[in-house]
């Protein structure tokens, strides 16, 4: 199952912040729509029922305002 979260800004490093509705793990792949990954999960703040993400870009995002309200993913993992 796919958790979807939504991009809120650009840090001035060029990291994304994104909030999702629930807790997400730390070192997290995040996906974009088409699957891809954009970065993984560097720190987690905010309110616990609504979280804020940063994500280290994998590689230097070109255009990175574009990503604003844009959507994010995150497998959630299996427990089996």
């Amino acid at each position: 199952m796919r958790i979807e979260g939504k991009v809120h800004t650009i840090s001035n490093r060029g990291d994304i912040v994104a909030r999702f509705p629930t807790y997400i793990p730390k070192h997290s792949v995040v996906l974009d729509v088409k699957r891809k990954e954009i970065g993984k999960v560097s720190w987690v703040f905010g309110p616990v029922d609504s979280p804020y993400i940063e994500i280290t870009p994998k590689q230097k995002i070109l255009r990175p305002l574009a990503m604003i309200g844009r959507s994010v993913f995150v497998e959630e993992e299996k427990n089996e």
